[in-house]
């Protein structure tokens, strides 16, 4: 999205809740192009909750500001440890923002509007919003 248009994106932060190991995560993020990141570690073999993961990544939006504030969230399809796919869903409704859920493709225009496309049994789905935003992605 940055390499598509500059100005339109500020600034990006990956984040990984997990353990030590889990910093590997952000090391990659990092080399892909993303600004910072913030590793939430955790001891090995804790489990984790979506909800608490959800109340985690709000605070951490919550305290934003500036150029750094966030208005556009993407997670993951769903979680490795536990296969739950909602944390997605519940940080958007703990924030008010929309959301759109299993997108393929997502692009975010000049003004604030985004246009995530989602494949759906017989073809695909298109849902427009506006930032801030929460879109969770698919497989691909």
């Amino acid at each position: 999205m940055r390499e598509k248009d500059p100005k339109l994106i500020t600034s990006i932060t990956a984040l990984s809740i997990g353990p030590p190991k889990a910093v590997d995560t952000i090391r990659t993020a990092l080399a892909m192009g993303a600004d910072s990141g913030v590793h939430i570690t955790v001891p090995d073999g804790t489990v984790v909750e979506p909800i608490s993961v959800a109340r985690a990544i709000k605070a951490i939006i919550d305290k934003s500001e500036g150029d750094k504030k966030v208005d556009l969230v993407i997670c993951g399809k769903q979680a490795i440890d536990d296969d739950s796919g909602s944390t997605g869903g519940m940080l958007a409704g703990m924030l008010g923002w929309g959301q759109a859920s299993f997108a393929s493709a997502l692009e975010v225009k000049e003004g604030g509007a985004v246009s995530v496309t989602r494949e759906i049994d017989g073809g695909l789905e298109k849902i427009e919003g506006t930032l801030p935003f929460l879109v969770t992605t698919d497989l691909r």
